[in-house]
């Protein structure tokens, strides 16, 4: 059998972000669904949702859409990522 996938509608209630905040994250890049059914409704694997609880893992610390986004896009190392985000805080 095949991996889970996860409707919009569904990854909402199970992350309690509303639907609407998914669609954004859809819109800037930050989150896109890696398919979509043939009726072109989003549709989101296990690797989906673990990078959409790294960007609510960083958003708690802190850090900007913008800011997530480019250390997502980036590959970069997530701590380089948290520790000048702790530095921002601090200073």
């Amino acid at each position: 059998m095949g991996e889970r996938r996860w409707k919009v509608g569904d990854l909402s209630g199970a992350t309690g972000l509303t639907v609407r905040t998914l669609h954004h994250f859809d819109e800037i890049g930050l989150l896109r669904p890696s398919e979509r059914s043939p009726a072109g409704h989003r549709l989101y694997t296990a690797d989906d949702v673990r990078r959409l609880y790294h960007v609510l893992a960083l958003r708690q610390l802190g850090l900007s859409l913008a800011d997530i986004g480019g250390s997502l896009a980036g590959g970069g190392d997530l701590t380089s990522v948290v520790l000048g985000q702790l530095a921002q805080v601090e200073g």
